[in-house]
């Protein structure tokens, strides 16, 4: 796992981090990140990650809490993508 999740189309910058992230966190199930590693899959800061994972956890199939990261192996605040039963 590495690199950005982007579509090759649409430049980064003006797709809405909120939506790189729902997208990055559905392409991943059950992949749960902290806010370091997202803010640099998705190439902006921790502070502006933070935010869009704090709007993500009240929509529905997202889950965030206290875990294990799957990309640093640190034990955070993660978020990710619910896995259908």
């Amino acid at each position: 796992m590495g690199g950005s999740v982007r579509d090759q189309t649409t430049p980064a910058l003006a797709v809405p981090i909120r939506q790189r992230m729902r997208e990055l966190l559905r392409a991943q199930p059950p992949h749960r990140f902290c806010t370091a590693c997202l803010s640099g899959l998705l190439d902006t800061s921790e502070a502006s990650a933070r935010m869009a994972m704090v709007t993500l956890e009240a929509e529905p199939g997202t889950t965030r809490g206290y875990g294990t990261c799957s990309r640093c192996g640190k034990d955070r605040i993660v978020v990710g993508a619910v896995v259908p039963a």
